[in-house]
């Protein structure tokens, strides 16, 4: 007895442990692959045969078999695998005990039939007959449940082999009639698939020969009980003899009368629907019109039963707008009924926001079409809540309603109030431009009439081009949506747009967003224009547009997006360039033709273009200011050097690690009235700075310059060590003729004044001139200590300036530290900041009329041009 209880302890164990894998699995999302070896399987079901196994773990292992296993299953197992099943079923389907065990069974077995394509093999006959011994214990209400849930897998046998229970067709219906459990509607079901695949067995038993007895009987049967149905029981059960009604001659549509009049004044919604659904399916052949009027009486009464839940008030208005639009309801079209209509289908306040919008899509169709009403009180509620709130569900409803309005009425009045409130939600509300513009281009492709369709695109436009471009930029996902619409519109002009987009690219660059995102979709535009515009009207405008993307955008994918684009514009006609980005081209069918050959020019590999090295052209260019810009990094500058200090200082040079110093210079470029040249075309400007002095320097790139005007340009220069220096700079430039010239403009000269900049005390993070009095004394103590206890030691030198006190005071005062009293001291002290992170500091004492200046400092390379500068000083005094 011990080792049998021990034995069945095991049986259990392995049951759960299997249990125990496949949930494991569940949860990673590999059960499937368990099922790929067929011992698992086998194993699985040899758990079904243990008694040791609790009946819920067998019943979880079917379910997880029917889930996942099934459709893995070989043709040869798949059969092994029925074989056991219906062992299976066959020692349990008498056990009212593990019902829920036995229904699991009978449903994998079905599923497994089915799935592996089993309905013509012995295993399928041996489960019809398992189910229908189930099925034929008739008024057994232990087993009612086992009778439904057979009834619904020999259902599901007989829809995917039509005529494979034929045979049974008349103890099914001698079943039926005997049945007094609710397991009648199953039976029912069960045998009204059956008499409909019977019926539309065209090739061996023609509709025409079936006999008359043979249907009509046990369909009138049917009809007569409907009344026993629920309403989601009778729904096949209708389904099926209408389809018998259409496809035999003994059945008239007249079956279906008593049904419809025991439920004409039902308030049943299902009920409705089933009714609705056969009259209209047999229009005019089952009710008189007087009956007819007293079913549409009652379906528009009920969309204001409030006792109804909303989903069912919204169907019952989909069956009113049915009617409407077929027409055919000639009873909704007289004047007294059309009023009670109009009357019932005004919105109220305890309707939802979906049963609003649909009463009101009913009542605009419920109109005549030359007669739109009083649209504008209709749709109040509606518009004060999108301009109110811009929530997105009413904005559609309130945009289906216009929809609907405009392709029934297609009225001036209409038109104008879609263009009016789409213009007062686009100022408040810019991310609701997706919604409108699928509502225009829905108007667009359902009536041939696209007039409000332009005048609303129009409108929009105007309005984006009339936005600020900081609005602009912070929602372009939304508006340039409207300028890619309006890029398709060829009656829409276009030059405005272009410059508004070069405006914005050339915003987003200042404030540091040119990122991806708005680079494609600024190219989407681009593709837009070249797809549905004459490339001469907007060649130069468009051209400028490529070109600042192509300079702007550091993202590589826009740049060489928008050089194709560039390259397409000045290099191939209208139609090449519309192959090249036509949707055929894009959609892969003509992906194998080479685009250079679509080009005008060679393929081949000729060599760069010559170019002409010229003394004068006529290019001038003018410095007009220098402005030291600061900025932060978000890592430690390699550029930075730092001293061995502590204290205060520490805190200093942190800082300053992460400290950005850069010479912005603007120049005016232009081209002088006694050049040879008109226009220069593709300038570009390059800085020949020494890389040991500063950091490579772009170049910079201008789409043309003509004797008509100037270009301001900007040099961004970041040092590297504080060195005065003279930059080289070269043009490069095509002429009229095309050809390309080279030239020298007159050289960047860095002076030791531009290099000297005031101290950035707030991005250091000292703000209070008492601290700033301590970083200059510890900064000199640091600079003239003795090298054998600092790692890194400044230079210390003394000068005499003859001049007056307030001179040189005018001199540095830019540089100037005040003294914290307010009064002068005997000491002036001056600090002056050296790019990238160097420091000059200065102290002067006034000995009649000489200046005594006291220099210290962290980059002794700078003193002889102090000395020079101080020498310009004594010589101007």
């Amino acid at each position: 007895m011990t080792i049998m209880a021990a034995t069945r302890r095991r049986v259990a164990d392995d049951g759960r442990q299997t249990l125990s894998n496949i949930r494991r699995n569940l949860s990673k999302g590999t059960v499937e692959k368990l099922f790929e070896d067929e011992s698992f399987v086998f194993e699985l079901l040899d758990a079904l045969y243990e008694e040791e196994v609790d009946v819920t773990v067998k019943t979880e292992l079917l379910a997880v078999l029917e889930q996942y296993g099934l459709d893995r299953l070989e043709a040869s197992c798949a059969e092994q695998v029925a074989a056991r099943l219906l062992d299976v079923l066959q020692e349990q389907r008498g056990s009212s005990d593990r019902l829920r065990f036995v229904v699991q069974l009978m449903l994998t077995l079905t599923s497994l039939v089915v799935t592996n394509d089993m309905l013509k093999t012995e295993p399928c006959g041996s489960l019809v007959s398992h189910l229908w011994e189930i099925v034929g214990r008739v008024n057994d209400v232990p087993s009612r449940r086992l009778r439904g849930c057979a009834c619904q897998c020999l259902r599901q046998l007989e829809t995917w082999s039509p005529g494979l229970l034929s045979r049974y067709k008349d103890r099914l219906v001698q079943a039926m009639r005997e049945e007094r459990t609710h397991v009648f509607q199953d039976y029912a079901t069960l045998l009204s698939t059956v008499l409909t695949n019977l019926s539309a067995r065209g090739d061996s038993t023609p509709a025409d020969s079936i006999p008359a007895d043979e249907v009509v009987p046990p369909l009138s049967f049917l009809m007569d009980n409907a009344f026993l149905f629920t309403p989601s029981g009778l729904w096949p059960v209708v389904l099926s003899v209408m389809e018998l009604v259409k496809t035999t001659v003994h059945v008239a549509p007249s079956i279906f009368k008593p049904l419809m009049l025991q439920n004409l004044t039902s308030v049943d919604p299902c009920m409705l629907h089933i009714v609705l659904y056969i009259q209209k399916a047999f229009q005019g052949e089952i009710l008189t019109a007087e009956e007819e009027s007293q079913l549409l009486q009652r379906l528009t009464s009920g969309v204001n039963i409030l006792t109804l839940r909303p989903a069912q008030r919204l169907l019952i208005l989909q069956w009113i707008k049915a009617y409407l639009q077929q027409g055919g309801a000639e009873e909704l079209q007289e004047e007294e009924t059309a009023g009670s209509l109009q009357r019932v289908l005004h919105p109220t306040v305890f309707d939802s926001l979906d049963i609003h919008v649909d009463k009101l899509n009913v009542l605009t169709r419920s109109y005549p079409t030359d007669e739109d009403h009083n649209l504008g009180e209709d749709i109040h509620y509606l518009k004060r809540l999108a301009l109110t709130t811009g929530n997105d569900q009413a904005t559609v409803g309130l945009y289906r309603v216009l929809f609907a309005a405009y392709t029934h009425h297609q009225t001036q009045r209409v038109s104008d109030a879609v263009i009016k409130i789409t213009q007062d939600l686009v100022v408040d509300y810019p991310h609701l431009i997706p919604l409108i513009l699928d509502f225009l281009l829905a108007i667009k492709e359902t009536l041939s009439d696209s007039t409000v369709y332009q005048a609303t695109l129009s409108s929009l436009h105007s309005q984006v081009l009339s936005a600020r471009q900081a609005e602009v930029l912070s929602h372009f996902r939304f508006y340039l949506q409207v300028l890619s619409a309006s890029a398709k519109q060829p009656h829409i002009q276009q030059q405005k747009t272009i410059q508004f987009l070069v405006g914005l690219v050339r915003y987003a660059e200042s404030s540091g967003a040119c990122d991806w995102e708005l680079g494609c979709a600024v190219l989407t535009v681009c593709r837009n224009l070249l797809l549905h515009h004459c490339s001469d009207y907007i060649y130069y405008d468009l051209g400028e547009l490529l070109f600042e993307m192509q300079t702007s955008f550091s993202d590589c994918d826009i740049r060489n997006r928008a050089r194709l684009l560039y390259a397409l514009l000045a290099g191939a006609s209208d139609e090449k360039l519309r192959d090249v980005l036509g949707s055929k081209l894009l959609g892969g069918v003509v992906l194998s033709q080479n685009i250079t050959n679509m080009l005008t020019g060679s393929s081949q590999n000729l060599g760069k273009a010559e170019v002409i090295h010229m003394e004068k052209t006529g290019l001038e260019w003018q410095r007009v200011s220098l402005t030291p810009v600061f900025s932060s990094l978000e890592s430690p500058s390699d550029l930075v050097h730092s001293l061995h200090v502590t204290g205060r200082l520490e805190s200093y040079f942190q800082h300053l690690a992460y400290l950005k110093a850069e010479l912005v210079y603007q120049y005016t470029l232009s081209l002088s009235e006694t050049s040879e040249y008109e226009v220069l075309s593709a300038v570009s400007v390059r800085l020949k700075a020494s890389t040991e002095t500063f950091t490579p320097a772009p170049d910079i790139h201008l789409l043309s310059i003509s004797k008509l005007g100037s270009k301001e340009l900007t040099l961004r220069l970041v040092p590297r060590v504080p060195q005065p220096s003279v930059i080289d700079v070269q043009a490069m430039f095509c002429t009229e003729d095309h050809s390309t010239v080279s030239c020298l403009l007159d050289p960047v000269g860095v002076t030791f004044t531009d290099l000297t900049l005031t101290l950035p005390w707030q991005e250091l993070g000292v703000d209070v001139l008492q601290d700033r009095h301590c970083v200059f004394d510890e900064l000199w103590a640091v600079l003239t200590a003795d090298s054998n206890h600092a790692r890194q030691q400044g230079v210390e030198s003394v000068k005499v300036v003859q001049c007056a006190t307030d001179r040189i005071h005018r001199a540095l005062n830019a540089f100037h530290l005040p003294h914290p009293s307010g009064d002068e001291g005997i000491v002036d002290k001056y600090l002056m900041f050296l790019p990238p992170s160097y420091h000059l500091l200065l102290q002067v004492v006034a000995q009649s009329n000489k200046q005594v200046v006291s220099m210290a400092t962290d980059y002794w390379q700078i003193l002889p041009c102090v000395s020079n500068y101080l020498n310009t000083i004594d010589s101007a005094t």
